[in-house]
């Protein structure tokens, strides 16, 4: 037997707030459709980061993204990675960006506050449904933290046996790298690099390249 359906009265407290309702309902708006942000060049938050499977059964990793000024401030756009061995060269560079480098990291969260700018365009499926597509992306910094969170040098655990799998964060400036400048050497009259006293060429750890990593 089907139970009765219920009525307003029966989720309603008082009279009073069916009329209040009544108003309300006259005087409120239908909101409209969320539709894709216009194809351009937007400034992001990153929220997170997750490895999800898609319908069809292909792993990936999926960013979460959140315009952070203009008319489209607060709304949310989606990015997918692909785990696969044909898309894993593109995944691995755009990722390197957010400081992911090691697929352990894939695991865990991404940092909170990571700042980027990205380019959508618009794309449609099979079914002319229409959907955003971050073509490109760079990082451009790091949102401040908590005020109340203490220095790093502060914490009291020991991470020694633990694995580095620490984030660390490709942020541009004006296209160059530059997150570990490597320092310059003084140099002769003559314009040549000298080598500093006390340390003279081959010295170092065996395997070691003189002026930094190569880029």
């Amino acid at each position: 037997m089907n139970e009765p359906r219920k009525k307003l009265s029966d989720i309603l407290l008082l009279n009073s707030d069916r009329e209040r309702l009544s108003n309300l309902w006259k005087m409120t708006a239908a909101a409209a459709e969320f539709a894709p942000l216009p194809p351009g060049e937007y400034p992001f938050r990153v929220l997170s980061g997750e490895l999800f499977t898609a319908k069809r059964g292909t792993p990936g990793y999926k960013l979460t993204l959140e315009v952070t000024e203009g008319e489209f401030e607060g709304r949310r756009a989606w990015c997918d990675f692909w785990l696969t061995p044909a898309a894993l060269p593109m995944t691995k560079r755009d990722l390197a960006k957010l400081g992911v480098t090691d697929l352990n990291q894939l695991e865990q969260p991404l940092p909170q506050g990571i700042l980027i700018k990205g380019k959508l365009a618009l794309r449609r499926d099979d079914e002319g449904n229409e959907s955003n597509k971050l073509v490109r992306f760079e990082c451009t910094g790091v949102e401040p933290g908590d005020a109340f969170e203490p220095p790093a040098d502060q914490g009291d655990q020991d991470t020694r046996a633990e694995p580095d799998n620490t984030f660390n964060i490709d942020v541009l400036d004006e296209g160059t790298q530059s997150l570990a400048p490597t320092p310059e050497l003084p140099t002769s009259t003559n314009g040549a690099a000298t080598t500093p006293k006390g340390k003279r060429k081959g010295t170092g750890p065996k395997g070691a390249s003189e002026g930094g990593n190569k880029p």
